[in-house]
This record gives C-alpha cells, sequence and structure tokens, in this order.
C-alpha cells in the first residue's frame, strides 16, 4: 500500500469506521444502539403522557418519524447485512392500520429516505440503491393502498349494520306501538315518526316527516313529526305547486331529490321557507289500488340517503 492509501486508512480510523465495510466500529456501535433505545423508550414514556391522549390533528402519526430513526439506528448498530431492514415496514404496517391515509403518505417517505442512508452508509452503488428504494416504496404502497381500502371497506359494512339494527329496533317499537292503536289518525302520526326515524341518520337534528292525504287536485296534511316541534298539520297544498309531489301522484313512483324552489308555488314556498326544508323523499302509499297519500321525509339543508330512503320503501311494500 502507498503513501496515499495509508493515509485514507488512518483517516477512516480516525473517524470510526473500518476500511471494508464503511459501517461504525463496535465502540460506536454500542452508542448507537444506545441511543436507538433511549428514543424507543422516551416514545413509549410519551404515549403514556395526558398531553399525547388527545394530540392535535397535525401531530397525529408524528410518532411514529422519530421511531423510524430509532429503527435506522438500531438497524446500523447491528450491521448493514442483516435481517433488521424488515423491521422498518412497522410504522408502514401501523400507521395503515390505526393512522389516517395522510399519516402513510408521511411515514413512507420517511422510511425511504431512512432506507437510502443506510444503502449510502453501506456503499451500495447508485443502480442498487434506486433498485432498493423502488422496491420497498412499491412494497409500502401496495401494503398502505390495500389496507386503507379494507378499513374502509370495513367500515362502510360496520356503518350499514348498525344504521340496519337501528332500524329493525325503530320498526319492532312502530310494530308494537301500531297494534295498540285502533285511531286511524293516531296510526297516521306515528306513521310520519316511524318515517322521520328511519329515514334520517342517527343523532340528526331536525329530523320531520308528514304524511299528506290525496283529496283530489290537493294535498292535506294530516299529520307530522317534527324534532323542532313546528307542524303543519292541516294545510291543504294544492298538489300542482308541489312539483315531487305531482310526479309521485302521477306516476306512483318513488322520488328522492332536491326541491326545485323555482318550481313551487307560493304557498308551498311558504311553508318550505318556515321549515327551512330543501330536500325530501316521497313514498305513494296506495290503498284499494289507489293513491290514499304520500308519505315525505324531509332533510334540511342535506339530502334523504339513498341508504335510509330504502326503509319507508320497504315499509310500504310490506304493506
Amino acid at each position: 500500500m502507498n503513501w496515499l492509501g495509508w493515509r485514507r486508512a488512518l483517516d477512516l480510523k480516525r473517524s470510526g469506521f473500518h476500511m471494508d465495510s464503511g459501517v461504525p466500529r463496535p465502540s460506536q456501535t454500542r452508542y448507537i444502539f444506545v441511543v436507538a433505545l433511549g428514543i424507543g423508550g422516551l416514545l413509549v414514556a410519551a404515549h403514556w403522557l395526558p398531553a399525547w391522549n388527545r394530540p392535535p390533528e397535525w401531530a397525529s402519526g408524528a410518532l411514529l418519524i422519530p421511531a423510524t430513526a430509532a429503527i435506522g439506528m438500531l438497524i446500523i448498530s447491528a450491521g448493514t447485512i442483516t435481517g433488521l431492514t424488515a423491521l422498518l415496514l412497522l410504522p408502514v404496517v401501523f400507521s395503515a392500520l390505526y393512522g389516517k391515509p395522510r399519516e402513510s403518505l408521511v411515514v413512507i417517505p420517511v422510511v425511504a429516505v431512512t432506507l437510502g442512508i443506510l444503502g449510502v452508509t453501506a456503499h451500495d452503488t447508485v443502480t442498487v440503491l434506486v433498485r432498493l428504494l423502488l422496491f420497498w416504496l412499491s412494497l409500502m404502497s401496495m401494503i398502505s393502498i390495500a389496507t386503507h381500502m379494507l378499513r374502509a371497506r370495513l367500515a362502510a359494512s360496520v356503518a350499514t349494520a348498525e344504521e340496519e339494527a337501528r332500524q329493525s329496533a325503530v320498526i319492532a317499537q312502530a310494530m308494537r306501538t301500531l297494534t295498540s292503536i285502533v285511531d286511524p289518525e293516531l296510526v297516521v302520526r306515528a306513521a310520519a315518526r316511524l318515517a322521520a326515524e328511519m329515514s334520517s341518520p342517527p343523532n340528526t337534528a331536525g329530523r320531520r316527516a308528514q304524511y299528506f292525504r290525496v283529496v283530489g287536485d290537493s294535498a292535506n296534511l294530516v299529520a307530522d313529526s317534527d324534532d323542532t316541534g313546528l307542524s303543519a298539520v292541516g294545510e291543504v297544498i294544492p298538489i300542482a305547486e308541489h312539483p315531487i309531489m305531482a310526479a309521485v301522484v302521477a306516476t306512483g313512483k318513488l322520488l328522492n331529490e332536491e326541491i326545485d324552489i323555482a318550481a313551487c308555488g307560493p304557498q308551498l314556498l311558504r311553508l318550505l321557507t318556515i321549515f327551512r326544508i330543501t330536500h325530501a323523499a316521497h313514498v305513494p302509499i296506495r290503498l284499494d289500488a289507489s293513491i290514499h297519500g304520500v308519505l315525505a321525509a324531509s332533510g334540511r339543508g342535506e339530502a334523504i340517503p339513498a341508504a335510509l330512503f330504502r326503509a319507508p320503501q320497504n315499509a310500504r311494500q310490506s304493506r
């Protein structure tokens, strides 16, 4: 070895790195290992702090960044040729299982940077480093996307099951109530209350439903149910002033849509303004092959969800 070779070896020795591997010397790996354990301990302690019980929105998943750094330091302390690199998947899997998609968008680049640092430390060539990053980025992206999509589907399934259970409980209670009522007027009121409960998501404020008795060219509001306490029982609306009801009476089909204010007559427009109704789902009620009335579930500022709108339809069909 010439003088320059000896000088380079001496410089590497002074810097604490082996000339052949580029990894820290054993004396330094112990310090790196202790620092990694220290970071891990601090993260565990921070997790139990009261301040982290409700972290701010921007801080969600912030603990995964130092956790990734600690895992990278642990890998460096163990050497470059180990199986510990797979531990870098832990932050990715954790954010995919318990975090929001935006947390995965932060964790994946952090893990990629850590992998790049490990590759540079191991003196990998540019080709090897690019292949390594492409493989890990593809793997982490696939895990995150698939997990978040699966969580979304499971959440939707659970919400659907809970809503069906809620509607079943409402129907069961309504059936017990209706079987004890012999007054037709009370039956119609109970039906309006049932429509308001079934056609609105749980914990919805201002639920409203009403039953219109169709008499000739007019619709008589004979019963309503409103969480705000407002009532319009006794109002008579010309069917021609109500485009949705006119279509329901003419076709006998269910309609669930936003109310076209410009097409409404003055009498209906007055009621819509008082009750702040913007959307409505209308179900025709038949008696002896003719339309007896229309059961309407109203929405204030939002449409009646299609999944909930099927509930009064099923109730009508069961008759």
